[in-house]
């Protein structure tokens, strides 16, 4: 932690893909995790929430059963991994652009005022997205294509925000120039899972 916030204080860039759970795609099934990235994200003004987006707008994944003596293969919507079209069109991150996939990606909570760092939201969820609440108790849960993932009554609704980047981040005493941009998953850069 204490070499992350160095590289902060030195005025570089830091990228930070920060998974909230465990996601184990053999088994399906989503556990917590603690990245111990949690003090070092709210002393710059950001916190990552313990669940999941679930997006309407979402990269589709394909499916394989076994039914007896065949094995078919379907392709079905994944709500887990959302597609995200509302982008920062200015930002030489995301201005060429056109859609980014997060696989299992967490809200971001931005929050500029207690720390004077300011933040610029790159990717957002769609409107149709949600959260599913009870996933941020800590359980293990499953993450199977195969069962439902409509959002519930109590499942607040989206948009959110998946990926910002602060421009002087590190607080007083850092050398200018320094940006911290996170990403609430490193789903995306993860061999295996669907990117685009």
């Amino acid at each position: 932690l204490a070499a992350l916030e160095d590289v902060l204080l030195s005025g570089r860039a830091l990228l930070l893909a920060v998974d909230p759970r465990a996601a184990d795609l053999r088994a399906f099934m989503a556990s917590p995790l603690d990245t111990g990235l949690g003090p070092l994200l709210r002393k710059n003004g950001l916190s990552l929430r313990a669940t999941y987006v679930l997006d309407a707008q979402n990269q589709p994944v394909q499916v394989t059963q076994r039914r007896g003596y065949f094995t078919l293969a379907n392709v079905v919507p994944y709500p887990l991994f959302p597609v995200a079209t509302d982008l920062h069109r200015h930002h030489p991150v995301t201005r060429d652009l056109r859609s980014l996939s997060l696989p299992f990606a967490a809200p971001l909570h931005l929050s500029s005022a207690s720390t004077g760092a300011v933040w610029t939201v790159l990717a957002r969820s769609s409107p149709r997205s949600w959260l599913r609440s009870v996933w941020e108790k800590g359980y293990v849960h499953s993450i199977s294509p195969l069962e439902p993932l409509a959002p519930g009554p109590v499942d607040p609704p989206g948009p959110y925000d998946l990926a910002a980047v602060s421009e002087g981040p590190g607080g007083p005493g850092a050398k200018p120039g320094g940006r911290l941009l996170v990403v609430g998953t490193a789903g995306f850069a993860r061999a295996g899972l669907p990117v685009g």
